[in-house]
């Protein structure tokens, strides 16, 4: 059996997308479609466990909220953003940068990324997919983030976090990642007065009022 180098397969290309006992990749030769290569496994990434635990913070809204242990929520900015963070719908306007808790800062864990395709939608979601040009290098400061499986419905009473630099009108954006919780409320309770909230979105709040993401 011949094993290829694995020349060209750099950062992080596994070539191992459907469990083989170990890493492959296609050939250039004609009578051999695909061959195990000599590039080493990936070792087991866990999602949503970071390095450093967060603070969990309850204060207000996430503008003049609770400043984040530095890269404790380290998938911020990660290739799964808001729609409405988007200055432009062109690749080339657009660049990630990951690894940063002060945005004011140059840190060695600072990442520039240019973007290789940008997806939005469905109709009606605020998501947008950013494909990265080059792959991020995972660490203690840029993480996975772990996706809910498909038509999950986040519980009412479950308690979830948000975090962002935020920009308020005036003033610009904010110097550090802060970060505040909420409740969710269920659908039902929180569609009793206006039928405004989606299938596909969360009440974030309390009845009571108070915490929120945004300011008005």
């Amino acid at each position: 059996m011949v094993i290829y180098s694995f020349n060209y397969l750099e950062e992080n290309s596994c070539r191992n997308s459907d469990r083989e006992p170990r890493p492959w990749c296609y050939t250039t030769s004609p009578s051999k479609r695909w061959e195990y290569c000599s590039k080493p496994r990936c070792i087991e990434l866990n999602c949503g466990t970071p390095a450093i635990k967060p603070k969990r913070c309850l204060r207000s809204m996430v503008v003049s909220g609770c400043v984040s242990k530095p890269h404790s929520w380290p998938w911020q900015t990660w290739v799964l953003t808001s729609a409405l963070c988007l200055s432009s719908s062109q690749p080339s306007a657009l660049r990630v940068v990951l690894g940063m808790h002060s945005l004011r800062a140059t840190v060695p864990s600072r990442q520039v990324r240019m973007l290789e395709k940008i997806m939005t939608g469905p109709d009606g979601s605020n998501i947008a997919l950013l494909k990265l040009a080059t792959p991020a290098v995972i660490n203690n400061q840029v993480q996975l983030a772990c996706l809910p499986k498909k038509d999950y419905i986040v519980p009412g009473g479950t308690m979830c976090y948000v975090t962002g630099w935020g920009r308020t009108q005036g003033i610009g954006g904010g110097r550090v990642l802060e970060e505040t919780g909420f409740p969710v409320i269920d659908n039902k309770i929180c569609n009793r007065d206006t039928d405004i909230v989606a299938d596909h979105e969360i009440c974030p709040g309390n009845t009571e009022g108070g915490k929120a993401s945004c300011q008005v």
